[in-house]
């Protein structure tokens, strides 16, 4: 399956895009889920016949003002941004509404990660001729500068933080920064010899840069596993503690690896992996420890397809299938801003052009809440001793709605 499979759902769509703006206004308009910020804008319109004739470009760019006004302001000074931490007992999955009926989560915030600002400057370099975007990002761009370590190697947090010297760099941090430094026009290595010695025998990254029992002809490997030395008792308590598998190889993180290094011969077995994960539905088994959002899996994956990694486009069909079944009569998937957002970029990614776009995109624009931001999920996870943490955030969610909104919008109008 691919684009030309789509092709009939969206052409009834397709020959009715001239009139795209009566549509989409029909839909916020008559819909019981109206934001209050939305219905202000389209009841300023005084008449039916300037309601058709209000521009939707202006209906996305207020929302995506707002949404960027969000950020710019919740940035904080050292470029990162505070995420919620929900710890829980006993429980496979970990929301981030303060409310469960039985359920013990205790929630805290967190200023001191690096990770919330990859995932935002990641969404936002589609934003980047946007004023206040490039401010975040540039922000973003000086606090990678400052946590690079030795060996080009990044922490999940930032020094002072309580992990910071317990946790050794991991490669999802990493890759996820390499990524983002060269999509913004910074020097970045090709090839990076820390990386390319963290792997298993199968070819398959690890997550955490750190001492194993096998030869490694890198001095660069050497060199930035060597932090473990300058706090020893730390890398012990690493090593006891049921936070960290110093082996493990989740296919998430290698897939964002993939997205950093590109197509090649020594990356045929990372490609192989991710394939079969999909294939066999084994995303959520395989990345229990850090993704539990198969949405999230799959835009890690989908993404690849979008810059020239060709072998995912047989997982498209796969992937369409499952998010389609999330698919509600109110246009959302799953109900959630998060997944919905991650459901357009998917479709996007692998340009299929279905018909559930612009409902999806009415949905996103209608549950904008009134400080611009969209309501937080949980994105990634882990785990706090005999806890499971998860880690999300308005503005992680904010950003990637932020990247569904302009992303299909812009497709939508060149169509």
């Amino acid at each position: 399956m691919g684009t030309a499979h789509f092709g009939n759902s969206f052409m009834m769509l397709n020959n009715h895009l001239r009139n795209l703006q009566e549509k989409f206004l029909f839909l916020i308009i008559s819909s019981p889920y109206m934001n209050p910020s939305t219905s202000t804008i389209v009841n300023s319109v005084d008449s039916k016949e300037s309601q058709e004739d209000f521009a939707l470009d202006e209906l996305l760019a207020s929302a995506v003002d707002r949404g960027l006004k969000f950020l710019h302001e919740n940035q904080l000074p050292s470029g990162s941004f505070g995420c919620y931490v929900a710890k829980s007992k006993g429980v496979d999955n970990v929301f981030m509404q303060p409310e469960i009926p039985g359920v013990d989560v205790e929630f805290t915030r967190d200023h001191q990660l690096l990770f919330p600002a990859l995932i935002i400057g990641h969404s936002l370099l589609f934003l980047r001729d946007h004023d206040r975007a490039s401010k975040v990002l540039d922000k973003i761009v000086d606090l990678v500068d400052s946590c690079r370590r030795q060996g080009d190697v990044w922490n999940h947090s930032l020094p002072g933080h309580d992990y910071f010297k317990m946790l050794p760099d991991d490669v999802d941090d990493t890759s996820m920064a390499l990524s983002f430094m060269r999509d913004m026009g910074r020097k970045v290595p090709s090839r990076h010899r820390v990386l390319a010695a963290n792997r298993n025998e199968q070819g398959l990254f690890h997550t955490f840069v750190t001492f194993r029992p096998r030869w490694r002809f890198s001095w660069s490997y050497w060199l930035a596993c060597a932090r473990a030395l300058r706090y020893p008792m730390h890398a012990f308590l690493f090593r006891r503690s049921r936070m960290i598998d110093p082996y493990d190889t989740a296919p998430a993180l290698n897939a964002n690896v993939l997205y950093y290094l590109g197509k090649g011969d020594d990356m045929a077995a990372v490609i192989k992996e991710l394939t079969r994960m999909v294939l066999e539905g084994t995303e959520l088994r395989d990345n229990g420890l850090w993704y539990r959002d198969s949405y999230v899996i799959h835009h890690f994956i989908s993404r690849n397809f979008r810059v020239g990694i060709e072998e995912f486009g047989q997982l498209s069909e796969v992937i369409f299938e499952r998010i389609l079944s999330d698919l509600r009569p109110d246009g959302s998937f799953n109900g959630s801003a998060q997944d919905t957002a991650h459901a357009i970029c998917i479709l996007l990614d692998f340009g299929i052009m279905h018909e559930c776009l612009l409902p999806a995109l009415s949905w996103l624009l209608q549950s904008q809440l009134a400080d611009g931001s969209w309501p937080r999920q949980a994105y990634y996870y882990g785990c706090y001793h005999d806890m499971i943490a998860a880690w999300g955030g308005e503005e992680m969610t904010t950003a990637i709605c932020l990247e569904a909104i302009v992303r299909c919008s812009a497709q939508l109008n060149n169509k």
